[in-house]
């Protein structure tokens, strides 16, 4: 039989060992913790990373977007002004053609009228 001092210093005994695997266990716990902890941490940091990479990366196709609109919208410009001057150059010479036209029948009448007065002068004498 063990004295009550013996049991006493028994019981001291379990619960220190108690104690002490229950600050490891803790302690355990609190590393676990902290690993979950730093992990999201890292995970956040990355995440901010590829958030700023994006950001750039918008940024950039913004710029080429707007770069490439422009390009297409001078070439377009460039051809209408290509095709108006075209027209211009086309219409210009219909203007032309239709003043020699003009002429052409002005003369033409005149010589008409030139012929008919000859040929009635012509009448006129015999």
């Amino acid at each position: 039989e063990l004295s009550l001092e013996q049991m006493v210093s028994s019981l001291h005994h379990v619960h220190l060992k108690t104690a002490s695997n229950l600050g490891r266990f803790f302690n355990s716990v609190i590393s676990s913790l902290q690993l979950q902890l730093d992990s999201a941490d890292n995970v956040m940091k990355a995440a901010l990373v590829d958030q700023s990479l994006l950001s750039k990366e918008n940024i950039w196709l913004s710029k080429e977007i707007k770069r490439m609109e422009s390009e297409v919208l001078e070439k377009l410009i460039n051809e209408l002004d290509s095709s108006v001057v075209i027209k211009n150059s086309e219409l210009f010479k219909i203007e032309s053609l239709k003043s020699k036209q003009e002429r052409l029948q002005a003369l033409h009448q005149s010589k008409e009228e030139s012929i008919q007065s000859y040929v009635k002068d012509l009448t006129t004498t015999v």
